[in-house]
């Protein structure tokens, strides 16, 4: 939680700075089964750390929009919301350019290669030599770092929007991002529509075997199949019942780590890595940023992040 609100005061700052709004602190609604471990790890890990829940008393089978039965727990997390991640690379990008930043897009990098006196980048044809490099790469980090790939996998994600003829699943409505357990190893997620483009809506298969991995980035298969869509509508009618749709499908990767969360560490005194972020890691990206940019410049981090190095798989 401490990484958290590390991250939500730096969304902040670089609101500030680059005028736009990237953050929606609209809580987080999550609902399963009463006997949900998930749900009630979450509430005790609320509790340790005194975030704020609301415990909705479901007298309705329609709570914060969604249809769920009224026996399961419910409640809304209030420190939570999304971060809108196409604007936010934006302001990124814009902010590193006003810093100074050398910006190399639509570039692939073909090497690293670290060596006694530096690192050199080999990227779209040139060699660009460094002091240090920090590799986030995501899915294709295995490939850049291969003393890496024994931590790693990739996994194939298939997202969909749906449309909401009615506006009620509107950020502008006060729909909230959810989580419900939908039984059967299954969470069924999805945010507000922000954009007219719809709800977005996604699973997380938890079943072993349950995600399709990838053997590497670029085999990446982005047809979306038809029992693909047909699952995740069946969530939507029955969670949902007032949207229509889908409208769209998209796939995507997980660059995941053996245990699905983050590895932050020095993998040498010359490359630093930030990798596994494991379907979970955008919203964490400015406080990653400064944890590598300190791991890089030899400074003191500002939390104690030691968790997340590589020690941990020995």
């Amino acid at each position: 939680m401490p990484f958290v609100r590390r991250a939500i005061a730096l969304w902040r700052e670089i609101e500030a700075e680059s005028g736009t709004r990237l953050f929606h602190q609209t809580g987080v609604f999550y609902a399963g089964d009463a006997r949900s471990e998930f749900l009630s790890s979450s509430m005790a890990s609320a509790a340790v750390y005194d975030v704020g829940l609301q415990i909705l008393d479901k007298r309705s089978e329609v709570t914060c929009g969604l249809r769920v039965p009224a026996d399961w727990t419910a409640f809304v997390e209030l420190e939570g919301g999304f971060v809108e991640a196409e604007r936010a690379i934006t302001a990124f990008v814009e902010v590193a350019k006003r810093a100074g930043a050398r910006l190399l897009t639509g570039t692939k990098v073909a090497a690293i290669v670290p060596h006694a006196s530096g690192v050199e980048i080999r990227a779209g044809g040139e060699t660009i030599h460094v002091e240090k490099v920090v590799v986030a790469a995501g899915a294709w980090t295995g490939e850049l770092v291969p003393e890496l790939r024994p931590h790693l996998a990739i996994e194939r994600r298939v997202l969909h929007w749906f449309a909401d003829p009615t506006g009620a699943c509107a950020l502008s409505a006060g729909f909230k991002p959810f989580i419900v357990e939908a039984g059967d190893g299954i969470e069924f997620y999805g945010f507000p529509s922000i954009d007219g483009r719809g709800v977005k809506a996604g699973e997380h298969d938890l079943r072993v075997g349950g995600a399709s991995h990838v053997d590497a980035a670029d085999a990446l298969d982005r047809a979306v199949g038809v029992d693909e869509v047909a699952r995740i509508a069946q969530m939507v009618r029955r969670f949902l019942p007032g949207l229509e749709g889908p409208t769209s499908s998209a796939v995507c990767m997980y660059p995941m780590s053996k245990d699905s969360d983050f590895i932050l560490d020095r993998l040498s005194e010359r490359v630093i890595v930030g990798a596994g972020l494991s379907g979970h890691g955008f919203k964490f990206a400015p406080a990653m940023g400064e944890a590598l940019a300190a791991l890089a410049l030899g400074r003191a981090p500002t939390l104690d992040l030691s968790y997340l190095s590589l020690k941990r798989f020995g």
